[in-house]
C-alpha cells in the first residue's frame, strides 16, 4: 500500500512524512492515525498507531504493531530486548495434550522466517532466521507420544542466507552426516543458484538460472543434460538407493513438468521426465507398470512427493496422486578418485581454439555491425543522468535480455553505451535496467574486475592496450586504470596469478579522483525501474588519447554481479568473455577480439 500525490506542479511521488498530519491526541509530531482492521469489513479493529509514512510493503513485514496488555501470561516468554512489532518464530509443544495454548507450552526466536521443512526426525529445518538457516531438534516426547520443541535448543547451520529470487525456493533439507541442501543458496553463492552446507560450511552450489515459477515463464528451451529450470519446491526428504553409493538423493520441483535429482554433496544425478513443451502426459490408457519416463508432469504441478518405502522402492506422487516407481538409481556408482593432467600447451591450445572461433564469429557479423563512432562534440554533455544531450550519438549494443515484470509480464531488454569527446575529457554514457549495477564490494582494487559490477571500457592506445573499470564503493565512485605495458616503467609488474598461469600489467593505478560519475534511475507508476542511465567523464591525456580524428581499437560493456562477486561479462564486440573462475583470464587484454572505433565529427 503506497499513499502518493500530484499537482500540475507536482510530479507523483509518496507523499512525504512533512506533510503527513497526526490526530490531534496523537503523540507523533508527524504521520497519519490509523486503525487496522482484521477482514475488509472493518468490524474487528486490532490496533491503532501513528504511521510517519505510507508506504508499506506486506509481504516482508507486518505494519501493525501488537500490544500485548501488561499482565499478559505470555510476556515474560518473549525474547530478551523484545518489543511490539519485531517479527518472532514460535514453537509449540502440547505438553498436557489439551490441544490448546499454555503460555509455558510456547518458545520463541525473535526475526523474519522464511520456509519450514519438517525432516524425518521431525525436527524443524528453517531455511531462514533472519540471515540464518536453523534446525530445531526434537527433544523428547510426551507421555502422549507428542513431541517437545525449544527454541533456545535451535542449532544454526550457516550464516548469510539469501531469500528467494521469484516465486519458489527457499527450502532446506538436513541429513544426519552434516550436510544441508538448501533451494536457495547461502552467500558466497548466488541466489540463482541451488547449495549445499556441510558442517557449518558452504561448499557447493549449482546454477539454477530460472529459479522459481514465475522465472520459468521466461526460461529458454533446456539445451544440456543437467540443466534446471524454473525450479519451485523440495519433494519429501532423502532417499538413498540400496546397493549404490551415491550416498543421500534429494529431489526438486520444476515448472516446467521436470523433477530434478541431487546427491546431498551436489553432484546432479538425473532429469525425469521431459519439458512440458515438448511432451505431455496424455496416454492414449492408464496401464499398469507402463514406462513414464518420456511424458511431462505438466507446468504447475506443485505437489509431488518422493519417498522410499522399507523394501528400499522409491516412489513418486505426481500430478492427480499419480503412483510412479523411480527404477534404476540403485545402479548408480560415484567415480573413482582420479588425476587429470592438464599443459601449458594444452591450455594455449584451448585459448586459441576459443579466440579463433571468436574471430570467425566477428567475422561473419561485421558487416552488420561496422565500427563504433566516438564523436567530437563542441559542448560537453551534461553529466545528469539523462540522455537528452545525447542525440546522433553512436550506441553500441552490449547486451539484450529478457527482463520479468511483475509475476507475469516480461519485455526485451536492451543495453547499450556510447562515447563522445568534448575539450580535454572523454564521456561515457551507458542505459541499462539495473538500478544497483555498479554495487561492487571492492575488497581489492587491484581485482575491482572480481567483486562486482562496474562499467568497463577498453582501448589499443598503447602496446597490450589498456582497460579502465568504473564503480562504486561503499557509495563512494571508484575507478581502476590498468595499463598492460608502459615504456619506462620501473616498478615490479603486477600480476595476475591462477595455479596455471600469470597475466602482468605495468601499471594498475586507482584514478577514482579524476572520475566524474552520475547515475539516474527512471520508474513507472508503480514504481518499477524501468531504465538507468550511467555517465562518466575522464582525462583525454590520462587515457593517452587526443581530440582529433583517428581510428583504433576497443570494447566497451559491463561487469554483472551481486555485489560481492562478479557474475558475468559482456561487451559489444568480444563475446568470448564467458569465463568469471579465473582471475588471469578475466584481467587479460585480448586487443585482437576488439572492434574498431573511429573519432571524428
Amino acid at each position: 500500500m503506497r499513499l502518493f500525490w500530484a499537482s500540475p506542479s507536482q510530479k507523483k511521488e509518496i507523499i512525504p512524512p512533512s506533510q503527513l498530519y497526526a490526530a490531534a491526541d496523537a503523540t507523533a509530531s508527524s504521520g497519519l492515525t490509523a486503525t487496522y482492521f482484521r477482514g475488509e469489513d472493518l468490524t474487528d479493529p486490532r490496533g491503532t498507531q501513528v504511521d510517519a509514512r505510507v508506504n508499506f510493503d506486506w509481504t516482508k513485514n507486518s505494519v501493525l504493531c501488537f500490544q500485548p496488555k501488561a499482565d499478559d501470561p505470555m510476556l515474560p516468554r518473549l525474547p530478551k530486548g523484545y518489543t511490539p512489532g519485531d517479527p518472532l518464530f514460535f514453537a509449540w509443544s502440547d505438553l498436557n495434550g489439551d490441544g490448546s495454548f499454555q503460555p509455558e507450552e510456547i518458545s520463541f526466536l525473535p526475526g523474519i522466517v522464511g520456509k519450514v521443512t519438517v525432516m524425518a526426525d521431525l525436527a524443524f529445518a528453517v531455511s531462514r532466521l533472519d540471515d540464518a538457516a536453523v534446525r530445531i531438534p526434537v527433544l523428547g516426547y510426551t507421555q502422549e507420544g507428542l513431541p517437545r520443541y525449544d527454541c533456545a535448543h535451535s542449532e544454526a547451520l550457516v550464516t548469510g542466507v539469501h531469500g528467494p529470487t521469484s516465486s519458489g525456493g527457499d527450502q532446506i533439507l538436513v541429513n544426519g552426516e552434516g550436510w544441508t541442501v538448501f533451494s536457495t543458496a547461502p552467500k558466497p553463492f548466488a541466489p540463482q543458484s541451488l547449495g549445499g552446507v556441510y558442517k557449518g560450511e558452504p561448499r557447493w552450489s549449482y546454477p539454477n538460472l530460472w529459479p522459481g515459477l514465475h522465472a520459468s515463464h521466461n526460461a529458454a528451451m533446456p539445451e544440456f543434460p543437467g540443466e534446471v529450470i524454473g525450479t519451485t519446491r523440495l519433494l519429501g526428504g532423502f532417499i538413498r538407493p540400496r546397493g549404490s553409493d551415491v550416498g543421500d538423493i534429494w529431489a526438486i520441483n520444476g515448472n516446467k513438468g521436470c523433477i530434478y535429482l541431487f546427491t546431498a554433496d551436489g553432484l546432479f544425478v538425473a532429469t525425469l521426465f521431459k519439458d512440458c513443451r515438448t511432451a505431455s502426459w496424455n496416454f492414449p490408457a492408464a496401464i499398469h507398470g507402463m514406462e513414464v519416463g518420456t511424458a511431462s508432469i505438466h507446468e504447475e504441478d506443485f505437489w509431488p512427493t518422493l519417498t522410499q518405502t522399507k523394501d528400499g522402492s522409491i516412489y513418486l506422487a505426481v500430478l492427480n496422486a499419480d503412483l510412479v516407481r523411480v527404477e534404476g538409481l540403485e545402479t548408480l556408482r560415484r567415480l573413482p578418485e582420479s588425476t587429470l593432467t592438464i599443459t601449458t600447451e594444452q591450455l594455449k591450445a584451448a585459448q586459441d581454439y576459443f579466440i579463433a572461433a571468436e574471430l570467425a564469429r566477428q567475422a561473419a557479423q561485421a558487416v552488420q555491425h561496422g565500427p563504433l563512432h566516438i564523436t567530437l562534440r563542441a559542448t560537453a554533455p551534461a553529466l545528469n543522468g539523462k540522455l537528452d544531450d545525447w542525440q546522433g550519438a553512436d550506441w553500441a549494443t552490449i547486451d539484450t535480455r529478457t527482463t520479468q515484470v511483475g509475476d507475469w509480464g516480461h519485455r526485451k531488454t536492451v543495453t547499450k553505451a556510447a562515447l563522445a569527446i568534448a575539450g580535454a575529457r572523454l564521456y561515457v554514457a551507458y542505459q541499462t535496467n539495473e538500478a544497483t549495477l555498479l554495487a561492487n564490494s571492492g575488497e581489492a582494487l587491484q581485482n575491482l574486475f572480481k567483486t562486482g559490477g562496474a562499467l568497463d571500457l577498453m582501448l589499443d592506445v598503447i602496446p597490450g592496450g589498456e582497460r579502465l573499470l568504473v564503480t562504486r564503493v561503499k557509495g563512494k565512485t571508484t575507478a581502476v586504470l590498468y595499463r598492460s605495458r608502459v615504456p619506462g616503467t620501473t616498478t615490479d609488474p603486477v600480476a595476475f596469478s591462477s595455479p596455471l598461469r600469470t597475466v602482468t600489467f605495468d601499471k594498475v593505478d586507482v584514478v577514482s579522483d579524476q572520475i566524474e560519475l552520475v547515475s539516474a534511475t527512471e520508474k513507472d507508476e508503480k514504481g518499477n525501474d524501468l531504465s538507468t542511465v550511467y555517465e562518466f567523464s575522464i582525462p583525454l591525456d590520462l587515457l593517452g588519447l587526443h581530440a582529433a580524428p583517428a581510428s583504433l581499437h576497443g570494447d566497451i560493456g559491463l561487469l554483472h554481479g551481486n555485489g560481492f562477486t562478479t557474475l558475468q561479462r559482456v561487451y559489444c564486440f568480444n563475446k568470448a568473455t564467458g569465463l568469471v573462475s579465473d582471475i588471469p583470464s578475466e584481467a587479460e587484454l585480448t586487443p585482437k577480439l576488439w572492434g574498431q572505433l573511429t573519432i571524428g565529427e
